[in-house]
């Protein structure tokens, strides 16, 4: 899932370069559809943009879904989904099937914390906050 700080997902959506091609050049959804992902945003985004299609997610955040590309992503909004003739539960069953066939090739694996305080190194006087 593609994840924004509340400050750069409020820049991107003063400097307009949110949804731009979608509504310049109709992108069809077969064309869109192995590009959906699930985005999680501030939840400010709907006061901005009242048409994101979007739910509910945690406090102060929503699930969004865009277009990702290389360069950039588009956030895509109920008109776009209403001229693909497709609903919500499809986009965002698209959308997460497209976030876990890229992840599949993502290997994660745990790496430990030089600056994180092992159980017998804490004094309960001092803490430090990572």
């Amino acid at each position: 899932m593609l994840v924004v700080s509340a400050s750069a997902a409020r820049t991107a959506l003063k400097n307009s370069q949110l949804i731009p091609r979608l509504r310049d050049e109709k992108l069809e959804f077969a064309a869109a559809s192995n590009q959906l992902r699930p985005q999680i945003v501030p939840a400010d985004y709907l006061q901005q943009t009242g048409d994101l299609v979007h739910r509910g997610f945690l406090a102060g955040l929503v699930v969004a879904y865009a277009i990702d590309e290389k360069e950039r992503y588009e956030l895509i909004r109920q008109p776009d989904i209403d001229s693909w003739n497709v609903g919500q539960t499809e986009i965002e069953a698209r959308a997460i099937a497209n976030l876990e066939a890229v992840s599949a090739e993502i290997s994660l694996s745990p790496r430990s914390n030089p600056d994180a305080i092992s159980p017998d190194q804490a004094n309960t006087r001092q803490l430090r906050v990572l």
